[in-house]
């Protein structure tokens, strides 16, 4: 079975066959062995985070998270622009590889580092590439008016895409 971590409680991985670990349940508690699929919050490490109103404990769960992927194998996710890739000890175990969330059908530009630890870099499944131009931006523009995502659908992460997380996790669970 596939522990994914750090769930929103509406999440498209409730969906889905894996384990859940929402807010609720609380994935701080999380002690077990299975492959993970984490996606801590970022908000304390993005490009943004001195806008932040979140309580700085909660910049410890992506560390947590960090280390069970480490520990278990699996695949952390988060932002491109987080400063978490900058700690030395990101590099300890696997691979990190560059993809936007917009090539499983993200409606926005949703660049994000995949941290994955378990399998070689050549055992990873086709990643579907997409060259279309996203309908929707994060951030209001001058330029692009109107366009601008509901903050309430910007963490959403698009079910091609956890999809796609699970298959890479059962990979890494078969290794």
């Amino acid at each position: 079975m596939i522990s994914v971590l750090f769930v929103e409680d509406d999440s498209v991985y409730k969906t889905l066959p894996v384990d859940c670990w929402d807010e609720h349940r609380d994935a701080r508690l999380y002690k077990g062995d299975n492959v993970v699929i984490a996606h801590p919050p970022c908000r304390l490490w993005s490009r943004m985070r001195q806008f932040s109103t979140a309580p700085l404990e909660e910049k410890q769960l992506a560390l947590l998270a960090l280390k069970i992927v480490q520990k278990n194998g699996g695949i952390l996710e988060h932002p491109r622009g987080s400063i978490l890739w900058k700690l030395p000890e990101v590099n300890d175990k696997g691979f990190m590889i560059s993809v936007n969330q917009s090539w499983w059908g993200h409606p926005c530009e949703k660049k994000t580092i995949l941290l994955v630890c378990g399998i070689k870099m050549r055992d990873m499944p086709a990643m579907p590439l997409c060259f279309d131009t996203p309908q929707k931006v994060i951030h209001y523009t001058t330029k692009r008016p109107g366009r601008v995502l509901p903050k309430s659908q910007r963490n959403r992460t698009p079910v091609r895409f956890a999809e796609w997380l699970i298959e890479t996790a059962k990979i890494i669970e078969n290794q």
